[in-house]
């Protein structure tokens, strides 16, 4: 992803800044999705907020800045269920 482009996305719940996942990342929320049985789509890439503990997936190189679709991040106890809109 262009860095250029990367730096003027930020996380539509927190307002954080956003970056790429690593492929390590990407892979523990994959595991986290199996192992909970939700019937989605194992994700490619994805972009991290860090301050809020989200990760959007990048669906055919477009970034999916939509916090129904974004998946926590953080703790092993965390969902890996999209996550609920709090507006």
């Amino acid at each position: 992803m262009d860095p250029d482009y990367l730096s003027i996305l930020m996380c539509p719940k927190t307002k954080g800044a956003l970056r790429l996942a690593s492929e390590q990342e990407v892979a523990q929320v994959n595991e986290k999705i199996q192992a909970s049985g939700a019937q989605a789509e194992p994700l490619q890439a994805g972009l991290v907020c860090d301050s809020g503990g989200l990760m959007y997936p990048i669906r055919d190189g477009i970034p999916v800045l939509l916090v129904a679709e974004a998946i926590s991040f953080g703790s092993p106890s965390d969902n890996p269920s999209p996550t609920e809109s709090s507006a």
